[in-house]
């Protein structure tokens, strides 16, 4: 569909100069004022070839109000950071984080800094800090795949009962479970070290 356009360039185009050509791609100077959304569900503004699920070929100043919000689900806001805080990469396919200039990004706390009752838990890669509560049945955490040698987890088990880690993930079976009232750092080793309880703190 096309809207000011009769040469619509993805499922929805608007051309709101009204000056694309009616064949072929338009120059980037006429796709400066268009938005498309493509077959694939990406949304372009200022272009008719977005690369991303949201390109912005902004050519002036973008104006974002009045914050920026990273991470977050359908149904729970993501996190605005602190004063002074700058998005910084993580690295290819990684989610960006807040981080404190001349610092480290701050820690994230997973299920939103609330306990983690009685149910098993699949850890995030976003998670840094992991606050475990069981108290009716032991629990099992499981790690996410995909995770950069070096992740990191403060896992503190708060509750009465036990926390499991499959023994695919965590491979010194010495240490593999966290006990009632203990907390460890698990640190993801590559794949071939697996996860590995480093200490307890």
């Amino acid at each position: 569909m096309g809207i000011n356009t009769a040469n619509p360039q993805g499922v929805f185009n608007i051309d709101g100069g009204k000056d694309n050509n009616t064949t072929g791609v338009p120059t980037a100077t006429q796709q400066a004022n268009d938005i498309v959304v493509t077959t694939s569900g990406q949304l372009g503004i200022g272009t008719t070839q977005p690369r991303a699920k949201l390109h912005v070929a902004a050519g002036t100043a973008i104006q974002i109000d009045p914050e920026i919000r990273l991470g977050g689900t359908a149904t729970s806001d993501g996190n605005a950071g602190n004063a002074g805080d700058v998005i910084t990469s993580q690295g290819p396919g990684m989610p960006a984080k807040w981080a404190t200039i001349g610092g480290s990004a701050p820690l994230v706390v997973a299920n939103n800094g609330n306990y983690i009752l009685d149910a098993s838990y699949n850890a995030l890669l976003t998670d840094d800090i992991i606050l475990m509560k069981p108290t009716a049945v032991d629990v099992t955490l499981n790690f996410p795949a995909g995770a950069p040698i070096g992740k990191k987890y403060y896992i503190s088990n708060q509750g009465t009962r036990m926390v499991l880690t499959p023994q695919v993930a965590v491979k010194e079976t010495a240490t593999q479970h966290i006990t009632a009232g203990a907390g460890y750092t698990i640190m993801y080793l590559g794949p071939i070290g697996g996860w590995s309880n480093q200490s307890a703190f």
